[in-house]
């Protein structure tokens, strides 16, 4: 879908929501 979040130093994960994201950020925080 063209979305991507930094989950990692140089590294970029699809996410396919906003929900997606968010639990993306969670995790890694």
């Amino acid at each position: 879908d063209g979305t991507y979040v930094l989950t990692k130093p140089g590294k970029a994960e699809p996410v396919s929501s906003q929900q997606t994201l968010l639990e993306t950020l969670s995790e890694s925080a």
